[in-house]
């Protein structure tokens, strides 16, 4: 493609095994930029959670296993921590 045409790249895949998210930049410059602070580390990452009820401590760690689902492979859950059924995974909050 030529000048202005879209040419959509994935610049980094972010918590390969957890998330699946990733980051596609749209152009060119903006790719090559974003490629640029992943390599420097530059990048921070802020992540937003739904849950269900409320925590008992406005800060925490929550610490559970992650893994493929039992009833649809295609899908991830969460397991107890130390189970021995997915990877470990934790995350502090506040």
């Amino acid at each position: 493609g030529g000048p202005g045409v879209l040419r959509p790249g994935i610049v980094h895949r972010l918590d390969k095994g957890t998330t699946g998210l990733l980051v596609v930049a749209k152009q060119e410059l903006a790719h090559r930029l974003l490629c640029d602070q992943f390599k420097e580390r530059s990048v921070s990452r802020e992540y937003v959670s739904i849950t269900l009820g409320c925590p008992e401590r406005e800060d925490g760690r929550v610490e559970t296993n992650i893994g493929r689902d039992l009833a649809d492979r295609k899908r991830m859950a969460a397991f107890a921590f130390g189970s021995g059924r997915g990877k470990a995974a934790a995350s502090n909050y506040r």
